[in-house]
């Protein structure tokens, strides 16, 4: 098997700008369970050790000032943590599951050409953006979802 596939796969799937393996897991309700590279990953952890691959594909930022759409929902949740807005695991999921839907990593592509708002297709995913870059296949998620997204 080959492990950098995999390990790509993975960073596509949770779609952090930052190589998973030095991510704490446990702030990722939407990573992949069960699985080799992911059991590697929470004993890293546990055990506070690191890998740090050099040459590990990560989403890419469209220009400086670009954002990463799933680093922002984690970060929203760590400023939001014991208050009545806080930002619930189920959320996290249901987030990714539209960015996946979606076909998006960064603020960048969800914005209009001008980047001053929100494009209109991205609220309730009438449309997908056009893309090179190959992501996990996610079904259409449910309304419940887009409200959180």
């Amino acid at each position: 098997m080959n492990y950098k596939i995999v390990a790509e796969a993975i960073q596509a799937l949770l779609g952090s700008n930052n190589q998973f393996f030095l991510l704490d897991p446990t702030r990722h309700p939407h990573r992949p369970k069960n699985t080799r590279l992911g059991f590697l990953w929470e004993q890293l952890h546990k055990y506070n050790a690191r890998i740090e691959a050099h040459d590990l594909w990560v989403p890419p930022l469209a220009h400086t000032n670009d954002r990463n759409i799933m680093d922002d929902f984690l970060a929203q949740q760590e400023q939001r943590r014991g208050t009545l807005s806080a930002v619930h695991p189920k959320d996290l999921i249901n987030a990714n599951a539209c960015r996946l839907y979606l076909k998006v990593y960064t603020i960048s592509d969800i914005t209009t050409s001008d980047e001053k708002e929100i494009a209109a297709w991205v609220m309730d995913g009438t449309d997908q953006k056009e893309t090179h870059l190959i992501f996990p296949h996610q079904e259409k998620p449910h309304y419940s979802a887009w409200q959180t997204w």
